[in-house]
C-alpha cells in the first residue's frame, strides 16, 4: 500500500505525427505520482515514482470486445529493487483522465496492490 503525496498530470496533443498514429490525431496522457510506501515493512517509507499512461488502444478493444492481435494491454509493473521504486503501467484512456483530479481533490489517497 502507497500513500500519495504528489500528483503530475501532463497531456499533449497533435496533428503533426500521423505515421505514428491510427487516426487523424495523437495524444497522450499521462500522470506521474509519488508515494509512500506503508506496506510491506521492508519498504515502509521508501518514495515511490508510478507512471499511469492513458491508451485509446484499450478503450477501443474494451468497446469493441476485440481479441488482442499483437498488442495485449498491461496492468503495469511494479520495480522495488535497490535503491530503484517505480511503477509503469497504462491504463484505459478514459480512465486516466480521471486519476489526476481525483488525486488533487483528495479523493485518492492510496494506491493498493497485490
Amino acid at each position: 500500500m502507497f500513500k500519495i503525496e504528489r500528483t503530475i498530470p501532463s497531456y499533449s496533443f497533435s496533428v503533426d505525427y500521423l505515421r505514428h498514429s491510427e487516426g487523424d490525431y495523437i495524444d497522450y496522457i499521462h500522470t506521474e505520482i509519488e508515494a509512500t510506501c506503508l506496506v510491506p515493512p521492508k519498504y515502509s517509507g521508501r518514495i515511490t515514482k508510478f507512471i499511469l499512461l492513458g491508451d485509446r488502444r484499450i478503450v477501443d478493444q474494451l468497446q469493441k470486445r476485440l481479441p488482442p492481435c499483437g498488442y495485449i494491454p498491461s496492468v503495469g509493473t511494479l520495480t522495488m529493487r535497490k535503491d530503484r521504486s517505480e511503477y509503469l503501467g497504462s491504463l484505459p484512456s478514459d480512465a486516466a483522465f480521471s486519476i489526476p483530479v481525483l488525486a488533487m481533490v483528495q479523493g485518492l489517497n492510496f494506491i493498493f496492490g497485490r
